[in-house]
């Protein structure tokens, strides 16, 4: 009796958990980033006034198993509320926080248009293989695109820039946009 109320006690707490960490994380939508979602503590030593905190997550779903053909994937782009800060209220520095959500998102789809470009693989090895390079290719491109934003901005102080980038990051998810739903399908010959 003792080991079953452990379990459930265990379960509850994972579940708690779970739970948790979904209420502390938001997936990127049309839906935009209020200053209520910056609940991070901020760093005394930064130079910053704002930290938008995220990344793109690529998982499989745990009910694949090696004897179907198909791998479905979930490629999301996060947003961390607890990891992102901010010492302002500025709606224009709101605005450039948001954009780099925005950018997380276009990279977001990206992979996933390059992942469905080849959606058939000879084993789940290779899959993964070509998962693991999509990913990672991407990824290096999007932290370098992030790092440009910020430095071609001024971070958000170059109001010209900022709008420029507003504008091309808008129309780059509008061309991308047959590929906003997070979930896809490899098939494995």
């Amino acid at each position: 009796m003792f080991r079953i109320l452990s379990v459930c006690l265990i379960l509850l707490i994972a579940d708690i958990g779970i739970a948790q960490e979904k209420k502390d994380v938001i997936e990127w939508s049309n839906e935009r980033l209020t200053w209520n979602d910056f609940q991070g503590t901020p760093l005394t030593s930064s130079n910053f006034i704002a930290v938008s905190a995220g990344k793109i997550s690529v998982s499989s779903n745990e009910s694949d198993t090696p004897l179907t053909n198909e791998l479905h994937l979930t490629v999301r782009a996060l947003f961390y509320k607890k990891k992102s800060w901010s010492i302002t209220n500025s709606k224009e520095i709101l605005k450039h926080e948001q954009l780099h959500a925005d950018i997380r998102e276009l990279y977001a789809r990206l992979i996933r248009k390059k992942l469905l470009e080849k959606a058939v693989f000879g084993s789940r090895e290779d899959a993964q293989k070509w998962i693991d390079l999509v990913y990672s290719e991407l990824d290096k491109k999007m932290r370098k695109t992030q790092g440009e934003y910020d430095d071609t901005t001024d971070h958000s102080m170059n109001k010209k820039s900022q709008q420029e980038w507003d504008e091309k990051i808008t129309m780059q998810l509008e061309g991308l946009k047959e590929y906003t739903d997070t979930e896809l399908t490899i098939t494995i010959n």
